[in-house]
This record gives structure tokens, C-alpha cells and sequence, in this order.
């Protein structure tokens, strides 16, 4: 998803539920992080704001979660115990599962 969208912009971004987002792709090394105050809702929007303002085309992927806070992680650990497909490289640690869920 993220390398089919960089084919028409320069960066792309997986917006997280939380304002801030879970996966950004680029096509270069675009200046995109400087100046926005991680952890907080206003991320992703601010991250495109910034992207824009030096002509960058922005694409945003589907939106979903990120893993950064406790509840994130045993949310995670839920879903690969009902699906282990969806990450079966994460699901492979064992950490990852008996330990939160």
C-alpha cells in the first residue's frame, strides 16, 4: 500500500486513531518531522501541513492504530491470538502474547 501510493506522492502516511500515525513512507528524504511536537493529537495533521508547505503531494493510507501506549499493545496481542496472518512475524515472539493478553 504505502510503496503504490509513494508512485504518485512523496509521502505517504498511515493515519492512527489517535491524530498521530502508524506508518509514514517517503520517496526521498524529504524535512518533514522538524518542528512538530511528537505524542500528540495534532501529528499527522501538522506533518502534512509541514509536507505541503515545501510542495510535497501528500497520499494518507487507511486509517488504523499505532503501539505506543499499554491498552495499544494488549490490542495488538488480541487481535494476532485471533488472527495470527495479520502479523505472523510479531505473533512469532512469544513476549508478544503470553505476557499481555
Amino acid at each position: 500500500m504505502a510503496r503504490e501510493a509513494l508512485d504518485e506522492a512523496d509521502v505517504a502516511l498511515g493515519p492512527a486513531h489517535d491524530g498521530g500515525y502508524y506508518l509514514i513512507a517517503m520517496s526521498g528524504p524529504h524535512d518533514v518531522f522538524r518542528g512538530i511536537p511528537m505524542s500528540t493529537s495534532l501529528v499527522m495533521q501538522l506533518t502534512v501541513d509541514l509536507a505541503q508547505r515545501q510542495g510535497l503531494k501528500v497520499d494518507a493510507l487507511e486509517t488504523l492504530f499505532d503501539v505506543d501506549e499499554w491498552p495499544d499493545l494488549v490490542r495488538l496481542a488480541r487481535l494476532l491470538r485471533a488472527d495470527n496472518s495479520l502479523a505472523p512475524v510479531t505473533f512469532a515472539h512469544p513476549a508478544t502474547l503470553k505476557e499481555f493478553v
